[in-house]
């Protein structure tokens, strides 16, 4: 009669568990479609969420707008962001296991301008993104700031001279120069700051969290992360 019991309730714990467990995750980006941020974080979560039976989908939502999305539980995930959000979103969980690592540089007209920290831009006219924090905070000097919603945006107003220099991220910046011709704006290096980028899930997914650390950090110990690195950002390679 206890052996029945404990079974049946075994049973239905297993039963519970599956049922907690999301068939689907829907994660929020802010990468242009086609570029290669976007291609290798959603071929990458797909990877990591495929081992764990779940599946997932992907929307493109501006910066500021993807986090308050998360926050509020509309979408389940947000890629990628810096540490330390959950501080400031506190239903923002990060996943501990870095996704990948940003190079924020950069873009600027001027032909001879020296700019190896924050505070060079102070003579500069500058534009950022809405909602990319670890540049939000730290462009603090600058002679004029624009701010938009995503990087075509910025080399809108980079290729129309209306600002002449950017803050972006190195791999996004490359493709996008590449993709409309850019000529008359250069990378600055080194890059302003370099950042390990995380994934956040909304906090009912708390559960996950280990679970995906997990096995992020075996598809970097098996290759598979390295070799999708190569395929996506091999072009981009400086």
């Amino acid at each position: 009669m206890e052996r029945g019991l404990f079974f049946g309730f075994l049973m239905l714990t297993c039963v519970a568990a599956a049922a907690d467990t999301p068939r689907t995750l829907v994660f929020n980006m802010g990468f242009a479609p086609g570029s290669p941020q976007a291609e290798f974080q959603i071929r990458l979560t797909r990877d990591i969420f495929s081992r764990l039976g779940i599946d997932t989908e992907f929307v493109r939502v501006a910066a500021e707008r993807a986090l308050l999305n998360v926050e509020q539980g509309i979408d389940d995930g947000n890629l990628v962001r810096i540490a330390g959000l959950d501080e400031r979103y506190p239903n923002m969980l990060p996943v501990g296991e870095a996704m990948i690592q940003y190079d924020f540089v950069a873009i600027t007209r001027h032909p001879d301008a020296n700019i190896e920290e924050w505070d060079d831009l102070a003579e500069h006219d500058v534009a950022i993104i809405t909602g990319w924090k670890v540049v939000e905070d730290n462009v603090r000097r600058y002679r004029s700031l624009t701010k938009v919603r995503d990087g075509a945006a910025l080399f809108d107003l980079l290729q129309a001279s209306r600002v002449h220099t950017a803050v972006y991220e190195r791999h996004q910046a490359l493709s996008l120069m590449q993709d409309i011709g850019c000529h008359a704006a250069r990378i600055v290096d080194p890059p302003l700051t370099s950042r390990s980028m995380y994934m956040y899930l909304n906090r009912r997914h708390a559960a996950l969290v280990p679970q995906v650390e997990r096995v992020l950090r075996e598809l970097k110990a098996d290759g598979s992360y390295q070799a999708l690195h190569q395929v996506v950002f091999g072009a981009f390679a400086l």
